[in-house]
């Protein structure tokens, strides 16, 4: 049968390539393998034909809001100018091309459009990309979505083997409909059925690896399971990752001896003499406990267009503001209000060491930094404590049940808190009293007053876009062990520590027992210009804490050392995804030796801050919306009263730049709340940007922590870097210690990769992205 299509109707070049085209059809030695030629040109074809269309609707866009004439003609469905066929023809070619978008845009901001790309899924129906624009929407997270369609391709090519079920196809794109329809079905941590499995099959939520693919089979470069002609080629990323560790360490342009030779310390273990652990337990023990001109505006755009579109959603800049101290420039709990100067004296007094360790990432008390108030500053009931509602007696994530979110009780709390601050801008400030500039406390009144008049509760519903999760601690426990928390996480009952019967706040200071030392305290009523905290007696904090008595200068405290057991970590918070940062700290201060710590316990203490640390404050007291230092991620436990959490929801790419130039003074984007109450934790991801407020009458005392997940550190180091960039956006002074930990990191994955243990930090593809963002990303700044 001849075709009624003449080809002399293409350009010759197309022309040509048609007539190659039909000789590779007539060298087919099968229908099959003709069919197969087929659907991959058609693919071709119709990508080429939706990217035009995409193309025609960007244009379209530019043309409507830059031309007036055109968006009069539009407006009015009438082309004066004798084009108007011409005109409806584009028009309808846009449209089409806006409407694919749309779910196009949404997968992309779950998952990248590098995905979008290399699976072709332009070229996709509308009815095959609306299923992945809702798979995407129930699994955000990529790492948790290849869990789940490998679970999905591996049973439906072993039912294909049985059954007269169509085989898995050989494509780039292993996703057909019915893995996407079970994928969205299948439900948080819980093990998956497959619909019209005759055999009922359970899946359980567990990572393949290449052992467990059938023969012929391969992961392909975003860890899907695809046939081997699409798998990605396995090079040996060991010699890569020592190489670049050799240059980060190059650039870093450290003065100090390496922690470690790179490419040695993977063979060879140096010498070092064994010294009793401080009471804390090594990592043997465990871990529980600016565009002015056209000419740039064009350049820019051209970035834009080479790069592809942005990722405009996934919150990625948080923060508590509740960090450790600082460790030669490694922070822990201790934060500024707005100037990072240093303080007078701090809470633990400095010990000469007698044997430090040959690392540059050695604590140092004095170098310590005030930060500025975060979430961590936990409210306490004054007329009755509620030690029913503290933590669960049980030592298992599995007790206790989902935190119940009563948006009408946070309404009320939130009305409360605007009221008592309106009534405290009717006074007179400090200006109005002849002062030359307001207080750190008005400066931040006034911001968190205008973000709290605009915040809402969040979205919880989990299959539409929540804004925040309410978990129990199961689901919390597999989300961070899956690295798929990129909002605000909400659960409660994880607190193996118990107080005992009686006001928790009067409790702390009794275990405290050396209360004439001293501490930085944040008091809100000290001038803008200079710095926020003063040093303060413990005995005298202890004393203005149990009078109890409403303040309009209400003290808080960030850098208050634990006195506390490490049963404080939340049980959710053990697995072994959460354990970076103790293997940082192991790195430093046990250096190659395997035994107890070789570190004094001094040093030992100061990491103890990094990863726990106590939040103290008087009722009124208002953290300003900041971001946690070093990119870490947070965590935060109500003991006594109730504390209000606020972030900024799912910012977009724009709001995310416009809060970072004006932090002091943003209000626009999405601010969502939740009233957190004694026993609940909030875990907040790495480039959270959050605020805490609380009303007059109730004291705040929380335990808090840092951790860092094997699987996020890609987001970690970009997080990092933006907070190099833009120092005013977090509440620490990062000094040197962002390049040595950043240093270090990568020292551990070196060892990961060595181990054959890659699939720990999210495999190949994501090692190459944190190889590429160091190499392209991170170079200037570390060598500033």
């Amino acid at each position: 049968m001849e075709s009624n299509f003449d080809p002399e109707a293409l350009p010759l070049d197309r022309a040509a390539e048609v007539d190659q085209f039909r000789q590779a059809i007539r060298a087919c030695d099968s229908d099959e393998e003709k069919y197969d030629l087929c659907r991959d040109q058609r693919d071709r074809l119709l990508l080429a034909r939706n990217e035009l269309h995409f193309e025609i609707a960007a244009y379209e866009s530019v043309m409507f809001v830059e031309c007036a004439v055109y968006k009069a003609c539009k407006e009015n469905m009438g082309h004066p100018r004798g084009d108007e066929p011409e005109w409806q023809e584009f028009i309808v070619a846009a449209d089409d091309g806006s409407r694919r978008l749309a779910a196009l845009k949404t997968v992309a901001r779950c998952w990248g459009w590098d995905k979008v790309r290399h699976y072709g899924w332009p070229a996709r129906g509308d009815r095959y990309n609306d299923s992945l624009r809702s798979v995407a929407k129930a699994v955000e997270n990529w790492a948790e979505f290849t869990i789940k369609a490998n679970q999905l391709l591996l049973r439906y090519f072993h039912l294909s083997a049985t059954s007269r079920r169509r085989t898995l196809p050989d494509s780039a794109d292993p996703l057909q409909h019915t893995v996407l329809q079970n994928a969205k079905k299948w439900s948080h941590g819980d093990s998956f059925v497959m619909d019209n499995d005759p055999d009922k099959v359970p899946l359980p939520l567990k990572k393949l690896s290449n052992r467990d693919l059938p023969s012929g089979f391969g992961f392909d470069r975003n860890g899907l399971m695809v046939r081997e002609k699409h798998a990605a080629r396995n090079p040996d990323f060991d010699t890569n990752i020592n190489e670049t560790l050799d240059q980060v360490s190059g650039i870093a342009g450290e003065d100090t001896e390496r922690l470690h030779d790179v490419a040695s310390s993977l063979t060879s273990p140096t010498g070092t003499t064994n010294a009793s652990s401080p009471s804390q337990p090594s990592a043997a023990s465990g871990e529980q406990g600016d565009i002015s001109s056209r000419d740039e505006a064009a350049a820019s755009w051209r970035a834009v267009a080479a790069s592809g579109p942005a990722n405009e959603a996934e919150p990625r800049v948080d923060g508590g503001d509740d960090s450790g101290s600082a460790a030669n420039g490694v922070a822990g709990p201790g934060r500024m209000l707005r100037s990072p100067v240093k303080p007078t004296s701090t809470y633990t007094e400095p010990v000469e060491s007698k044997s430090k360790p040959n690392s540059g990432l050695v604590l140092d008390e004095h170098n310590k930094e005030k930060r500025r108030a975060s979430l961590p500053d936990i409210t306490a009931n004054l007329k009755r404590p509620r030690l029913d509602e503290l933590v669960s007696p049980a030592p298992t994530t599995s007790q206790g049940g989902r935190p119940q979110h009563d948006p009408i009780r946070d309404e009320d709390y939130r009305k409360q808190v605007l009221a008592e601050l309106k009534l405290g801008r009717s006074k007179p400030n400090s200006l109005k009293r002849g002062k030359p500039e307001l207080s750190h406390g008005e400066a931040t009144n006034q911001l968190v007053y205008e973000i709290l008049r605009r915040s809402r509760p969040p979205a919880t519903d989990e299959s539409d876009n929540p804004e925040a999760h309410f978990w129990t601690g199961d689901q919390a426990a597999v989300g961070v062990d899956l690295g798929s928390v990129h909002i605000p996480l909400i659960t409660k009952d994880q607190q193996r520590f118990r107080w005992r019967d009686g006001r928790p706040v009067v409790q702390l200071f009794r275990r405290m027992e050396d209360l004439d030392r001293r501490v930085a305290v944040q008091i809100p009523s000290l001038s803008s210009e200079k710095d926020s905290f003063q040093s303060r007696c413990l005995r005298d904090v202890e004393k203005r804490f149990l009078d109890g008595q409403p303040t309009d200068d209400p003290w808080n405290l960030l850098d208050l050392g634990s006195p506390l057991p490490p049963s404080v970590l939340p049980s959710f918070l053990e697995g072994e995804n959460c354990q970076l940062l103790p293997r940082v700290r192991d790195a430093v201060l046990m250096g190659s030796r395997a035994e107890r710590a070789v570190a004094p316990p001094e040093d030992w203490n100061l990491w103890r801050d990094v990863l726990e640390w106590v939040l103290l404050s008087q009722g009124g007291h208002m953290t300003a919306p900041h971001m946690d230092g070093h990119g870490f991620s947070t965590w935060i436990t109500v003991q006594e009263g109730r504390v209000g959490f606020g972030w900024l929801s799912r910012p977009t790419v724009q709001e995310r730049l416009e809060w970072t130039s004006n932090p002091d003074s943003y209000t626009g984007g999405n601010w969502r709340y939740a009233i957190l109450p004694p026993g609940w934790t909030v875990f907040f991801p790495s480039g959270t940007i959050h605020f805490v407020f609380r009303i007059r009458s109730e004291q705040t005392l929380g335990l808090g922590g840092h951790i860092l997940q094997w699987t996020s550190i890609r987001s970690w180091l970009e997080v990092v870097a933006d907070q190099m960039r833009n120092p005013r956006t977090t509440n620490e002074d990062m000094g040197p210690s962002a390049k040595k930990y950043i240093n270090i990191v990568l020292e551990l994955i070196a060892k990961k990769v060595k181990n054959g243990r890659l699939e720990d930090i999210g495999g190949q593809v994501e090692l190459t992205e944190i190889v590429a963002l160091v190499k392209d990303s991170l170079q200037r700044l570390l060598s500033e």
